[in-house]
């Protein structure tokens, strides 16, 4: 870490959720006994759209990038979200992260956070398996990226000591 002087900046946490494009139903409150308890609940299963986000130490990030369970992305998905909002879609992992889709993170990530030489960027990250391809580490190695990966199941008390642990 001394080698690269990391300003706070330049310090990056990368994250995937499960966002539903459904709403699930909320439990209603209701006096004992009352027959009638009015509520609209959508019988739609919907999908899974998945949201990976980037949040750099002094609280900026990158416009979200988005992965949607289809073979092709549609224009309109992108129309309420922030400006420079990446779609992606992949019919086969039901919105989830993949290799290929990590790969066009990176390079969504690399256009917004412009790392190079004088200025390296840290990427601090989980250690799914979609991260590690030679591709990916091959691509942040040639553009400044360091990436940095927790152990699976680590609780958040144990990410923020390995993270103070590894930045010091």
């Amino acid at each position: 870490m001394e080698k690269h002087k990391f300003r706070p900046e330049c310090i990056w946490n990368i994250d995937e959720t499960g966002c539903f494009t459904v709403q699930t139903r909320r439990p209603q409150l209701a006096k004992k006994g009352e027959k009638r308890v009015g509520s609209i609940v959508s019988h739609e299963k919907g999908s899974t759209v998945t949201l990976c986000g980037a949040v750099n130490a002094i609280g900026n990030s990158i416009p979200p990038f988005l992965i949607f369970p289809r073979v092709n992305v549609q224009e309109h998905w992108t129309l309420a979200a922030p400006a420079g909002t990446l779609c992606n879609a992949h019919p086969k992992a039901s919105g989830w992260m993949t290799s290929e889709n990590f790969m066009n993170f990176l390079k969504h990530f690399y256009e917004h956070t412009k790392p190079s030489k004088d200025r390296p960027v840290l990427m601090i990250l989980d250690n799914h398996a979609s991260h590690c391809s030679e591709g990916a580490i091959r691509f942040c190695r040639e553009n400044y990226i360091t990436l940095l990966s927790f152990p699976r199941n680590a609780t958040p008390g144990q990410i923020s000591l390995w993270t103070i642990s590894a930045i010091l």
